[in-house]
């Protein structure tokens, strides 16, 4: 599964690294070690939030800083691989779904289905293309109904036109 991931944290958990890496005072290292233990309560707490509301992807990003800063903890390492997986699996079932609810026609289910694989991965390239072909089928049809009706209204023009035409021999002839 690849989901990016933002810069800016990323960013600021390489400073917090280099800022916990400095040789530093006893004191100054005790402080260290307070920032960076309320930094992991917060993001563990944060997860455990997410997930529980069932923001799994929102969890995996929080485990997955957990699991930079902290060294020999495998509860986050575990925590990620667990949220992966069942990332994994519920694209999967969303991506099987989604694909019968279009072959049944219903395409707006389908479309709510796509879009929650991206809430999921966000870098899906299968929800994204089929998406990407459903609006442009949708913009096809469109495009058809429009092509027909201007049809329809060019041979009412032309079959009218020939009516005006017609009556106006006869008008002479009669003349």
């Amino acid at each position: 599964m690849s989901m990016r991931r933002p810069i800016l944290p990323l960013v600021a958990l390489t400073a917090l690294g280099l800022v916990l890496a400095a040789p530093a005072p006893v004191s100054a290292q005790t402080s260290q070690d307070s920032v960076l233990a309320e930094f992991v309560a917060d993001r563990q707490a944060k997860a455990q939030r997410l997930e529980k509301a069932g923001d799994l992807a929102g969890a995996l990003q929080e485990w997955r800083y957990v699991d930079a800063v902290t060294s020999g903890d495998s509860a986050p390492g575990q925590a990620v691989r667990r949220l992966e997986a069942a990332i994994d699996k519920k694209v999967s079932a969303h991506l099987r779904d989604a694909d019968a609810q279009f072959r049944k026609g219903r395409t707006k289910q389908a479309k709510t289905l796509y879009l929650k694989v991206l809430a999921l991965d966000p870098d899906n390239s299968q929800a994204r293309t089929r998406l990407t072909g459903m609006e442009e089928a949708r913009i096809l049809a469109g495009q058809d109904s429009k092509d027909a009706a201007a049809l329809k209204d060019y041979r009412a023009s032309k079959a009218h036109k020939e009516a005006s035409a017609e009556a106006a021999v006869q008008a002479e002839a009669s003349a």
